[in-house]
């Protein structure tokens, strides 16, 4: 994917979404479900590429893949932004995406785990 250099939001109406995650699989479904219900929808598939979207002041909630490399720094900016991170668990298996949110108030780290095979886990 081609990294943010600069948006336009001219023209879109609402709360602008950022969704942040490392597949481009899981990206483009979530851009789809979101704009369908009306939200005009970024997304960035690195931690760096979120950072400089939230840099330019436009986003109004974030969501992040919990697991994504650089979470913490995204998380960071978002404070500095205002803006409240959710996190989400995402699973890509025989061409089926499973995705499951977490609110506002989870810290990834306390949200993920993996399995003794490698598989990504939820916790509670």
């Amino acid at each position: 994917m081609k990294r943010a250099a600069s948006v336009d939001l001219q023209g879109k109406e609402g709360p602008t979404l950022l969704v942040v995650a490392d597949d481009p699989d899981v990206l483009l479904l979530a851009q789809a479900i979101l704009s369908r219900k009306g939200h005009p929808v970024l997304i960035a598939n690195s931690a760096q590429d979120a950072v400089q979207l939230l840099k330019l002041g436009h986003i109004h909630s974030l969501a992040i893949r919990a697991d994504m490399t650089g979470w913490q720094d995204v998380r960071k900016w978002c404070m500095r932004r205002g803006v409240a991170p959710w996190f989400f668990c995402a699973s890509v298996q025989s061409g089926a995406i499973q995705i499951k949110g977490m609110g506002p108030e989870a810290v990834a780290s306390d949200l993920v785990g993996h399995d003794t095979s490698g598989n990504l886990l939820a916790a509670g």
